[in-house]
């Protein structure tokens, strides 16, 4: 059961892409949780699976994202 929830299908990016790699997009929400005058909201979504925090990626994918949250 955890496995389908992890591999479902993505549904589609709403939101304000910013910067993409090939498995992820930097993006900002149209309604972000931080108000952009308290420096704003940015997150980190994956193209092709879910995921809740790098631990549950392959090392290349967590690696990824691990340098894209230094790039944001």
């Amino acid at each position: 059961m955890e496995n389908d929830k992890l591999h479902k299908e993505i549904e589609p990016f709403n939101d304000i892409s910013i910067y993409e790699t090939e498995n992820f997009a930097v993006a900002v929400p149209k309604v972000p949780h931080i108000p952009r005058t308290d420096g704003g909201h940015l997150w980190i979504r994956a193209k092709n699976r879910y995921f809740n925090n790098r631990t549950e990626l392959e090392p290349n994918l967590a690696i990824e994202v691990m340098r894209l949250t230094l790039l944001i």
